[in-house]
Protein backbone atom coordinates (compact mmCIF):
# COMPACT_ATOMS: atom_id res chain seq x y z
CA UNK A 1 0.00 0.00 0.00
CA UNK A 2 1.33 3.26 -0.93
CA UNK A 3 0.89 6.06 1.98
CA UNK A 4 -0.88 9.35 0.12
CA UNK A 5 -2.56 10.69 3.43
CA UNK A 6 -1.78 10.84 7.12
CA UNK A 7 -3.88 11.78 10.07
CA UNK A 8 -1.97 12.46 13.63
CA UNK A 9 -4.00 12.18 16.48
CA UNK A 10 -2.70 14.54 19.01
CA UNK A 11 -0.63 17.23 19.27
CA UNK A 12 2.15 18.51 21.57
CA UNK A 13 6.17 17.80 20.68
CA UNK A 14 5.46 14.63 19.84
CA UNK A 15 2.90 15.27 17.20
CA UNK A 16 4.14 18.57 15.77
CA UNK A 17 7.61 16.96 15.84
CA UNK A 18 5.79 14.03 13.73
CA UNK A 19 4.46 16.15 11.63
CA UNK A 20 7.12 18.36 10.62
CA UNK A 21 9.21 15.16 9.93
CA UNK A 22 6.73 14.44 7.26
CA UNK A 23 5.96 17.18 6.09
CA UNK A 24 9.33 18.57 5.24
CA UNK A 25 10.56 15.11 3.47
CA UNK A 26 7.09 14.34 1.54
CA UNK A 27 5.86 17.38 -0.67
CA UNK A 28 2.95 15.77 -1.86
CA UNK A 29 1.64 13.89 1.19
CA UNK A 30 -1.59 14.78 2.45
CA UNK A 31 -0.98 15.69 6.58
CA UNK A 32 -3.45 16.41 8.88
CA UNK A 33 -3.38 16.92 12.33
CA UNK A 34 -6.21 16.67 14.98
CA UNK A 35 -5.54 17.85 18.58
CA UNK A 36 -7.83 18.84 21.53
CA UNK A 37 -8.11 22.11 22.48
CA UNK A 38 -8.40 21.65 26.03
CA UNK A 39 -5.25 19.75 26.62
CA UNK A 40 -3.21 20.38 30.04
CA UNK A 41 0.29 21.76 29.17
CA UNK A 42 3.20 20.81 31.59
CA UNK A 43 5.98 22.81 30.86
CA UNK A 44 8.62 20.83 32.65
CA UNK A 45 11.34 21.86 30.24
CA UNK A 46 13.39 18.57 28.12
CA UNK A 47 16.77 17.47 28.21
CA UNK A 48 17.77 15.91 24.65
CA UNK A 49 20.65 13.59 23.57
CA UNK A 50 23.71 13.78 20.66
CA UNK A 51 20.71 11.74 18.46
CA UNK A 52 18.64 14.95 18.26
CA UNK A 53 20.82 16.44 15.46
CA UNK A 54 19.96 14.20 13.32
CA UNK A 55 16.30 15.21 13.61
CA UNK A 56 16.89 18.67 13.70
CA UNK A 57 18.93 17.66 10.08
CA UNK A 58 15.78 15.66 8.95
CA UNK A 59 13.81 18.79 9.14
CA UNK A 60 16.56 21.00 8.42
CA UNK A 61 17.41 22.92 11.44
CA UNK A 62 21.04 22.09 11.44
CA UNK A 63 21.98 25.02 9.37
CA UNK A 64 22.43 27.26 12.32
CA UNK A 65 20.79 27.57 16.01
CA UNK A 66 18.67 30.20 15.32
CA UNK A 67 15.60 28.15 16.32
CA UNK A 68 16.92 28.41 20.07
CA UNK A 69 15.46 31.48 20.58
CA UNK A 70 12.08 30.42 20.27
CA UNK A 71 12.22 27.78 22.59
CA UNK A 72 14.23 28.89 25.18
CA UNK A 73 16.68 26.79 24.54
CA UNK A 74 20.28 26.01 26.02
CA UNK A 75 23.57 24.37 25.23
CA UNK A 76 23.99 20.73 26.73
CA UNK A 77 27.78 18.49 26.71
CA UNK A 78 27.18 16.17 29.26
CA UNK A 79 24.90 14.52 31.68
CA UNK A 80 26.23 14.86 35.63
CA UNK A 81 25.06 12.50 38.24
CA UNK A 82 25.01 13.82 41.64
CA UNK A 83 25.30 11.31 44.48
CA UNK A 84 24.37 8.20 42.50
CA UNK A 85 27.23 6.09 43.26
CA UNK A 86 27.48 7.36 47.13
CA UNK A 87 26.64 10.45 48.70
CA UNK A 88 28.89 13.55 47.51
CA UNK A 89 29.94 11.76 45.02
CA UNK A 90 29.94 13.18 41.22
CA UNK A 91 30.64 11.89 38.07
CA UNK A 92 29.82 12.54 34.37
CA UNK A 93 28.46 10.90 31.14
CA UNK A 94 30.11 13.16 27.97
CA UNK A 95 28.64 13.17 25.02
CA UNK A 96 30.69 12.15 21.69
CA UNK A 97 32.79 9.25 20.82
CA UNK A 98 35.88 8.87 22.85
CA UNK A 99 39.06 8.92 21.71
CA UNK A 100 40.54 5.65 23.67
CA UNK A 101 41.72 4.45 20.00
CA UNK A 102 44.71 7.08 19.97
CA UNK A 103 45.52 5.83 23.54
CA UNK A 104 47.09 2.46 24.37
CA UNK A 105 45.52 -0.15 25.90
CA UNK A 106 42.18 2.03 24.71
CA UNK A 107 39.43 1.96 27.68
CA UNK A 108 41.77 -0.12 29.57
CA UNK A 109 44.14 2.45 30.05
CA UNK A 110 42.72 4.35 33.17
CA UNK A 111 41.73 1.39 35.02
CA UNK A 112 45.17 -0.29 34.91
CA UNK A 113 46.84 3.61 35.99
CA UNK A 114 44.07 3.55 38.79
CA UNK A 115 45.85 0.29 39.74
CA UNK A 116 49.65 1.63 40.32
CA UNK A 117 48.86 5.40 40.46
CA UNK A 118 46.80 6.77 43.60
CA UNK A 119 46.52 9.55 42.06
CA UNK A 120 43.88 8.47 39.75
CA UNK A 121 41.70 6.33 42.71
CA UNK A 122 39.47 9.66 42.03
CA UNK A 123 36.83 7.90 39.71
CA UNK A 124 35.71 11.62 38.25
CA UNK A 125 38.95 11.29 36.39
CA UNK A 126 37.26 8.50 33.93
CA UNK A 127 35.60 10.96 31.83
CA UNK A 128 38.39 13.50 31.77
CA UNK A 129 40.76 10.63 30.49
CA UNK A 130 38.77 9.81 27.32
CA UNK A 131 37.03 12.91 26.83
CA UNK A 132 38.90 16.10 27.60
CA UNK A 133 35.80 18.47 26.77
CA UNK A 134 34.43 16.85 30.45
CA UNK A 135 36.37 20.00 31.98
CA UNK A 136 33.89 22.69 29.51
CA UNK A 137 31.10 20.94 31.33
CA UNK A 138 32.92 20.98 35.05
CA UNK A 139 33.30 25.09 34.30
CA UNK A 140 30.59 25.94 32.46
CA UNK A 141 32.18 26.86 29.58
CA UNK A 142 31.39 26.62 25.87
CA UNK A 143 33.11 27.32 22.77
CA UNK A 144 32.67 26.58 18.58
CA UNK A 145 35.72 25.13 18.19
CA UNK A 146 36.19 21.60 16.44
CA UNK A 147 39.26 19.76 17.36
CA UNK A 148 41.36 23.01 17.93
CA UNK A 149 42.03 22.84 21.70
CA UNK A 150 40.19 20.08 22.98
CA UNK A 151 40.85 16.86 21.42
CA UNK A 152 37.82 14.99 19.59
CA UNK A 153 35.70 17.83 20.56
CA UNK A 154 32.93 18.18 17.33
CA UNK A 155 30.33 21.06 18.24
CA UNK A 156 27.51 19.54 15.90
CA UNK A 157 27.86 16.19 17.14
CA UNK A 158 28.39 16.61 20.95
CA UNK A 159 26.27 19.24 21.98
CA UNK A 160 22.56 18.50 22.39
CA UNK A 161 20.07 21.07 23.97
CA UNK A 162 17.64 21.65 26.83
CA UNK A 163 14.26 23.36 25.58
CA UNK A 164 10.91 24.06 26.50
CA UNK A 165 9.35 20.87 24.49
CA UNK A 166 5.72 23.15 24.55
CA UNK A 167 7.22 26.08 23.15
CA UNK A 168 9.09 23.35 20.72
CA UNK A 169 5.77 21.75 19.43
CA UNK A 170 4.32 25.17 19.11
CA UNK A 171 7.73 26.64 16.74
CA UNK A 172 7.34 23.46 14.67
CA UNK A 173 3.75 24.21 14.19
CA UNK A 174 3.87 27.86 13.69
CA UNK A 175 7.22 27.75 11.71
CA UNK A 176 7.24 24.74 9.57
CA UNK A 177 4.13 22.82 9.90
CA UNK A 178 1.36 24.94 8.59
CA UNK A 179 3.54 27.35 6.22
CA UNK A 180 3.89 23.17 4.59
CA UNK A 181 0.74 23.12 4.27
CA UNK A 182 -0.48 20.11 7.23
CA UNK A 183 -4.17 20.89 8.04
CA UNK A 184 -4.71 21.60 11.36
CA UNK A 185 -7.88 20.70 13.59
CA UNK A 186 -8.46 21.62 16.89
CA UNK A 187 -11.40 19.14 18.36
CA UNK A 188 -12.08 16.08 19.91
CA UNK A 189 -12.50 12.93 18.19
CA UNK A 190 -15.68 11.72 19.06
CA UNK A 191 -16.08 8.27 17.61
CA UNK A 192 -13.66 5.90 15.68
CA UNK A 193 -15.03 3.50 13.20
CA UNK A 194 -12.48 0.22 12.05
CA UNK A 195 -13.42 -1.84 8.63
CA UNK A 196 -14.03 -5.52 8.49
CA UNK A 197 -10.14 -6.07 8.33
CA UNK A 198 -9.51 -4.43 11.95
CA UNK A 199 -7.88 -1.61 10.64
CA UNK A 200 -9.20 2.19 10.90
CA UNK A 201 -11.60 3.41 8.65
CA UNK A 202 -11.96 6.58 9.73
CA UNK A 203 -12.53 9.34 12.58
CA UNK A 204 -15.10 11.23 13.12
CA UNK A 205 -14.74 14.88 14.85
CA UNK A 206 -17.12 16.96 17.53
CA UNK A 207 -17.81 18.94 14.27
CA UNK A 208 -18.50 16.14 12.17
CA UNK A 209 -15.31 16.14 9.96
CA UNK A 210 -14.87 12.72 8.67
CA UNK A 211 -11.34 11.73 8.70
CA UNK A 212 -10.01 9.18 6.72
CA UNK A 213 -6.40 8.03 6.18
CA UNK A 214 -3.55 5.44 4.69
CA UNK A 215 -1.50 5.87 8.21
CA UNK A 216 -2.91 6.97 11.04
CA UNK A 217 -0.23 8.05 14.15
CA UNK A 218 -1.26 7.76 17.14
CA UNK A 219 0.02 10.87 19.95
CA UNK A 220 -2.25 11.06 22.42
CA UNK A 221 0.04 10.22 25.18
CA UNK A 222 -0.12 7.93 27.72
CA UNK A 223 -3.76 7.45 27.04
CA UNK A 224 -2.72 5.86 23.44
CA UNK A 225 -6.29 6.23 22.34
CA UNK A 226 -5.40 4.58 18.76
CA UNK A 227 -2.88 2.04 19.59
CA UNK A 228 -3.92 0.44 22.45
CA UNK A 229 -7.65 1.52 23.12
CA UNK A 230 -8.46 1.02 19.60
CA UNK A 231 -6.23 -1.32 18.05
CA UNK A 232 -5.60 -3.76 20.96
CA UNK A 233 -1.83 -3.09 21.21
CA UNK A 234 -1.10 -4.32 24.80
CA UNK A 235 0.84 -2.78 27.37
CA UNK A 236 3.84 -3.98 28.99
CA UNK A 237 5.09 -3.10 31.98
CA UNK A 238 8.52 -2.28 33.23
CA UNK A 239 7.53 -1.89 37.31
CA UNK A 240 9.35 -4.75 37.94
CA UNK A 241 13.18 -3.28 38.10
CA UNK A 242 11.66 0.55 36.99
CA UNK A 243 10.16 1.54 40.35
CA UNK A 244 9.40 5.22 40.07
CA UNK A 245 6.15 5.85 39.57
CA UNK A 246 5.12 9.55 40.23
CA UNK A 247 7.44 13.37 39.56
CA UNK A 248 6.68 16.15 40.98
CA UNK A 249 8.12 19.13 38.50
CA UNK A 250 8.77 22.59 39.00
CA UNK A 251 9.59 26.29 37.42
CA UNK A 252 12.44 27.77 39.34
CA UNK A 253 13.95 31.15 38.76
CA UNK A 254 18.07 31.63 38.40
CA UNK A 255 19.62 33.40 41.83
CA UNK A 256 23.59 33.17 39.64
CA UNK A 257 22.88 32.64 36.10
CA UNK A 258 26.46 32.79 35.24
CA UNK A 259 26.93 29.80 37.50
CA UNK A 260 23.52 28.06 37.45
CA UNK A 261 23.46 28.14 33.31
CA UNK A 262 25.20 24.80 33.26
CA UNK A 263 25.53 22.89 30.07
CA UNK A 264 24.90 19.58 31.48
CA UNK A 265 21.84 18.09 32.78
CA UNK A 266 22.69 17.62 36.41
CA UNK A 267 20.78 14.51 37.62
CA UNK A 268 20.82 14.46 41.53
CA UNK A 269 20.21 11.52 43.82
CA UNK A 270 17.94 11.52 46.61
CA UNK A 271 15.81 9.65 49.65
CA UNK A 272 13.30 8.27 47.56
CA UNK A 273 14.46 9.28 43.23
CA UNK A 274 16.26 11.20 42.01
CA UNK A 275 16.18 15.02 40.84
CA UNK A 276 16.39 16.56 37.67
CA UNK A 277 18.08 20.08 36.83
CA UNK A 278 17.16 21.15 33.23
CA UNK A 279 18.54 25.03 32.72
CA UNK A 280 16.54 27.16 30.31
CA UNK A 281 17.74 30.36 29.03
CA UNK A 282 14.63 32.18 31.22
CA UNK A 283 14.23 29.91 34.10
CA UNK A 284 15.19 25.91 35.04
CA UNK A 285 13.11 23.49 34.77
CA UNK A 286 13.29 20.79 37.54
CA UNK A 287 11.55 18.06 39.03
CA UNK A 288 11.52 15.01 41.26
CA UNK A 289 10.83 11.17 40.15
CA UNK A 290 10.04 9.24 43.06
CA UNK A 291 8.56 5.83 44.07
CA UNK A 292 5.21 5.88 45.33
CA UNK A 293 6.03 2.34 47.07
CA UNK A 294 8.36 3.81 49.27
CA UNK A 295 6.82 7.86 49.88
CA UNK A 296 3.95 9.68 50.23
CA UNK A 297 2.97 12.61 47.62
CA UNK A 298 3.21 14.64 50.66
CA UNK A 299 6.75 13.60 51.93
CA UNK A 300 8.12 13.51 48.41
CA UNK A 301 7.41 16.77 48.03
CA UNK A 302 8.76 17.76 51.71
CA UNK A 303 12.07 15.91 50.42
CA UNK A 304 11.98 18.06 47.24
CA UNK A 305 11.52 21.40 49.09
CA UNK A 306 14.10 20.22 51.17
CA UNK A 307 16.78 19.56 48.18
CA UNK A 308 15.70 22.99 46.22
CA UNK A 309 16.08 24.84 49.58
CA UNK A 310 19.69 23.31 49.78
CA UNK A 311 20.20 25.02 46.61
CA UNK A 312 18.82 28.33 47.10
CA UNK A 313 15.90 27.74 45.75
CA UNK A 314 12.47 27.85 48.22
CA UNK A 315 9.11 28.12 46.25
CA UNK A 316 5.92 29.79 48.38
CA UNK A 317 4.04 27.19 50.77
CA UNK A 318 1.21 27.20 47.77
CA UNK A 319 3.41 26.26 44.58
CA UNK A 320 1.28 24.11 42.76
CA UNK A 321 3.40 21.38 41.42
CA UNK A 322 3.00 19.58 38.53
CA UNK A 323 2.32 16.38 39.01
CA UNK A 324 3.12 13.62 36.70
CA UNK A 325 2.22 9.92 36.69
CA UNK A 326 4.52 7.55 35.22
CA UNK A 327 3.52 4.66 33.28
CA UNK A 328 6.83 2.83 32.80
CA UNK A 329 6.74 0.42 29.17
CA UNK A 330 5.87 -0.23 26.04
CA UNK A 331 3.15 -1.28 23.94
CA UNK A 332 3.66 -4.46 22.21
CA UNK A 333 3.26 -3.67 19.05
CA UNK A 334 4.25 0.33 17.86
CA UNK A 335 2.91 0.09 13.95
CA UNK A 336 -0.36 -2.18 14.11
CA UNK A 337 -2.87 -1.87 10.74
CA UNK A 338 -2.89 1.15 9.49
CA UNK A 339 -2.00 2.95 13.44
CA UNK A 340 1.60 3.72 14.21
CA UNK A 341 2.54 5.32 17.76
CA UNK A 342 4.59 7.87 18.39
CA UNK A 343 6.64 9.31 21.80
CA UNK A 344 4.47 8.52 25.04
CA UNK A 345 1.74 6.68 23.09
CA UNK A 346 4.03 3.65 22.13
CA UNK A 347 6.26 3.46 25.35
CA UNK A 348 7.76 6.00 27.72
CA UNK A 349 11.02 5.35 30.49
CA UNK A 350 11.72 7.71 33.09
CA UNK A 351 13.75 10.46 31.97
CA UNK A 352 16.72 9.80 33.95
CA UNK A 353 19.20 9.64 30.57
CA UNK A 354 16.74 11.91 28.32
CA UNK A 355 15.24 9.18 26.33
CA UNK A 356 11.65 11.17 26.27
CA UNK A 357 12.42 12.66 23.59
CA UNK A 358 14.92 10.09 22.18
CA UNK A 359 12.48 7.58 21.40
CA UNK A 360 9.77 9.89 19.82
CA UNK A 361 12.14 11.67 17.35
CA UNK A 362 14.05 8.70 16.88
CA UNK A 363 10.91 6.93 16.11
CA UNK A 364 10.02 9.92 13.45
CA UNK A 365 13.36 9.14 11.70
CA UNK A 366 12.77 5.44 11.11
CA UNK A 367 9.45 6.52 10.10
CA UNK A 368 10.79 8.69 7.32
CA UNK A 369 13.02 6.60 6.04
CA UNK A 370 11.19 3.52 5.75
CA UNK A 371 8.62 5.80 3.76
CA UNK A 372 11.54 7.06 1.55
CA UNK A 373 12.79 3.35 0.77
CA UNK A 374 9.55 3.24 -1.77
CA UNK A 375 8.51 6.19 -2.29
CA UNK A 376 5.65 5.84 0.40
CA UNK A 377 5.51 2.51 -0.37
CA UNK A 378 5.34 0.18 2.64
CA UNK A 379 4.17 -3.60 3.45
CA UNK A 380 3.70 -6.05 6.22
CA UNK A 381 7.48 -6.76 5.99
CA UNK A 382 8.33 -2.96 6.94
CA UNK A 383 5.86 -2.93 9.80
CA UNK A 384 7.99 -6.12 11.38
CA UNK A 385 10.99 -4.52 11.04
CA UNK A 386 9.73 -1.63 12.72
CA UNK A 387 8.14 -3.09 15.46
CA UNK A 388 11.38 -5.09 15.85
CA UNK A 389 13.52 -1.96 15.51
CA UNK A 390 11.06 -0.16 18.57
CA UNK A 391 11.12 -2.98 20.72
CA UNK A 392 15.04 -2.65 20.64
CA UNK A 393 15.30 0.56 21.01
CA UNK A 394 12.78 0.49 23.86
CA UNK A 395 14.62 -2.65 25.80
CA UNK A 396 18.06 -0.89 24.95
CA UNK A 397 16.69 2.25 27.03
CA UNK A 398 15.25 0.00 29.64
CA UNK A 399 18.53 -1.64 30.55
CA UNK A 400 20.67 1.21 30.12
CA UNK A 401 18.26 2.81 32.53
CA UNK A 402 18.27 0.30 34.88
CA UNK A 403 22.25 -0.29 35.33
CA UNK A 404 22.41 3.55 37.07
CA UNK A 405 20.39 2.20 39.86
CA UNK A 406 21.51 -1.80 39.72
CA UNK A 407 25.57 -0.20 40.34
CA UNK A 408 24.67 2.04 42.91
CA UNK A 409 26.32 2.13 45.99
CA UNK A 410 23.74 3.85 47.75
CA UNK A 411 22.11 1.76 50.73
CA UNK A 412 21.08 4.50 53.14
CA UNK A 413 16.76 4.44 52.53
CA UNK A 414 14.70 1.25 52.18
CA UNK A 415 14.48 2.96 48.58
CA UNK A 416 17.74 2.21 48.17
CA UNK A 417 18.49 -0.76 49.36
CA UNK A 418 15.65 -2.05 47.19
CA UNK A 419 16.69 -0.75 43.87
CA UNK A 420 20.27 -1.99 44.24
CA UNK A 421 19.07 -5.49 45.04
CA UNK A 422 16.91 -5.98 42.09
CA UNK A 423 17.54 -8.99 40.23
CA UNK A 424 17.58 -7.04 37.05
CA UNK A 425 16.63 -9.53 34.12
CA UNK A 426 18.13 -7.43 31.08
CA UNK A 427 21.02 -10.26 29.74
CA UNK A 428 22.20 -7.69 26.89
CA UNK A 429 23.97 -4.97 30.05
CA UNK A 430 24.43 -7.86 32.31
CA UNK A 431 26.63 -9.66 29.66
CA UNK A 432 28.22 -6.53 28.75
CA UNK A 433 29.41 -5.80 32.06
CA UNK A 434 30.71 -9.73 32.43
CA UNK A 435 32.86 -9.34 29.45
CA UNK A 436 33.95 -5.65 29.58
CA UNK A 437 34.79 -5.87 33.19
CA UNK A 438 35.06 -9.25 34.47
CA UNK A 439 36.45 -11.68 31.69
CA UNK A 440 37.91 -10.24 29.11
CA UNK A 441 41.22 -8.01 29.15
CA UNK A 442 39.80 -4.82 27.38
CA UNK A 443 37.40 -2.42 29.41
CA UNK A 444 36.54 -1.66 26.20
CA UNK A 445 34.23 -4.84 25.86
CA UNK A 446 31.72 -2.35 26.65
CA UNK A 447 30.21 -0.41 24.33
CA UNK A 448 27.67 2.97 24.51
CA UNK A 449 27.60 4.89 27.34
CA UNK A 450 27.91 2.48 29.91
CA UNK A 451 31.56 2.54 30.29
CA UNK A 452 31.02 5.92 31.67
CA UNK A 453 28.21 4.41 34.11
CA UNK A 454 30.35 1.75 35.33
CA UNK A 455 33.24 3.70 35.88
CA UNK A 456 31.56 6.56 37.81
CA UNK A 457 29.57 3.72 40.56
CA UNK A 458 33.39 2.17 40.72
CA UNK A 459 32.83 -0.91 38.63
CA UNK A 460 35.94 -1.07 37.13
CA UNK A 461 38.18 -4.12 35.79
CA UNK A 462 39.75 -6.29 38.62
CA UNK A 463 42.49 -7.56 36.31
CA UNK A 464 46.18 -6.90 36.64
CA UNK A 465 48.68 -5.80 34.14
CA UNK A 466 50.70 -8.50 32.13
CA UNK A 467 47.90 -11.47 32.51
CA UNK A 468 44.80 -10.23 31.76
CA UNK A 469 43.52 -12.38 34.42
CA UNK A 470 41.32 -11.22 37.36
CA UNK A 471 43.53 -11.14 40.41
CA UNK A 472 46.63 -12.45 39.34
CA UNK A 473 49.96 -11.63 37.52
CA UNK A 474 52.60 -9.20 38.71
CA UNK A 475 53.51 -5.70 36.97
CA UNK A 476 56.64 -5.43 35.63
CA UNK A 477 59.30 -2.19 36.30
CA UNK A 478 58.88 -1.77 32.56
CA UNK A 479 55.23 -1.76 32.81
CA UNK A 480 54.85 1.07 35.69
CA UNK A 481 57.26 3.09 33.49
CA UNK A 482 55.42 2.82 30.52
CA UNK A 483 51.92 3.72 32.30
CA UNK A 484 53.35 6.61 34.41
CA UNK A 485 54.04 7.90 31.38
CA UNK A 486 51.37 8.17 29.96
CA UNK A 487 50.17 9.81 33.08
CA UNK A 488 52.52 12.60 32.59
CA UNK A 489 51.60 13.25 29.17
CA UNK A 490 47.83 13.28 30.36
CA UNK A 491 48.67 15.63 33.30
CA UNK A 492 50.73 18.07 30.72
CA UNK A 493 47.81 18.10 28.72
CA UNK A 494 44.71 18.68 31.64
CA UNK A 495 47.23 21.45 32.37
CA UNK A 496 46.91 22.83 28.68
CA UNK A 497 43.26 21.65 28.68
CA UNK A 498 42.94 23.72 31.79
CA UNK A 499 44.34 26.66 30.69
CA UNK A 500 42.23 27.12 27.69
CA UNK A 501 38.89 26.44 29.07
CA UNK A 502 39.88 29.36 31.66
CA UNK A 503 39.55 31.73 28.13
CA UNK A 504 36.55 30.60 27.19
CA UNK A 505 33.20 32.51 28.22
CA UNK A 506 30.68 30.98 30.56
CA UNK A 507 27.82 29.18 28.82
CA UNK A 508 25.50 31.90 29.54
CA UNK A 509 27.35 34.52 28.02
CA UNK A 510 28.54 32.38 25.17
CA UNK A 511 24.61 31.98 24.67
CA UNK A 512 24.07 36.00 24.99
CA UNK A 513 26.71 36.55 22.74
CA UNK A 514 25.43 34.08 19.61
CA UNK A 515 22.22 33.12 19.80
CA UNK A 516 20.67 35.78 22.05
CA UNK A 517 21.73 38.56 21.02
Amino acid sequence: MRINKVVIVGGGSSGWMTAAGLCKNFDDLDVTLIESKDIKTMGVGESTLGQFNSFLRLIGLDKDDYWMKEVDGTYKISIKFTDFREKDSVFHYPFGHHNAENIPRGLDCWPLLRQINPEYNTLEKFARFYHPFVHLAEEGKMTYNDDDSLVGFKFKSDTAYHIDAIKFGIFLRDKICLPAGVHHITEEIIDIKKKENGDIDYLLSESGIKLEADLFIDCTGFKSLLLEETMGSKFISFNETLVNDKALAAKVQYNDIEKEMENVTNCTAIKNGWVWNIPLWNRIGTGYCYSSKFVSREQAEIEFRNHLKKQGKELPDDYEFNEINIRHGKREKGWVGNVLGVGLSYGFIEPLESTGLLTTHENIYKLVRTLQRRDRWVCGLDKSIYNRWLDELLDGCRSFIEMHYALSMRDDTEYWKHVTSIPYINEYDVHQLEVGVFRHPNFGGLIGGLPYIAAGMGYLPTYVLGTGAPGSGTISPEEVEYFNDINKQFMMFTDQIKAYVDTLPTHYQFLKDNIYS
